[in-house]
């Protein structure tokens, strides 16, 4: 998916925030890693996941899912999509 850069970005970001926010850098840190884990997480799993349907080597699977790429409605794509690039703040 290309995202390690730009969540590597988001991540400094985010910690400066969090530097800010606490005096004590080992919180700051221990809180910054707890507010990212989900999103970096849930980025992991999806990029696995296109991942292995890009490397498929069966016909049949292959074009099942080019077929099911081209069914997808434009709104469930941008659904998922939302989460990767939806610009996140502290809490």
């Amino acid at each position: 998916m290309g995202q390690g850069a730009c969540q590597a970005i988001e991540d400094a970001r985010i910690l400066a925030e969090y530097l800010n926010k606490y005096e004590n850098i080992t919180q700051a840190f221990a809180n910054c890693n707890a507010h990212r884990k989900e999103k970096i997480n849930t980025i992991s799993k999806q990029s696995w996941n296109i991942g292995k349907m890009a490397q498929m080597n069966n016909r049949f699977l292959i074009s099942l899912r080019n077929k099911l790429l081209q069914l997808t409605p434009p709104v469930m794509i941008q659904k998922q999509a939302h989460h990767v690039y939806n610009f996140e703040t502290t809490k």
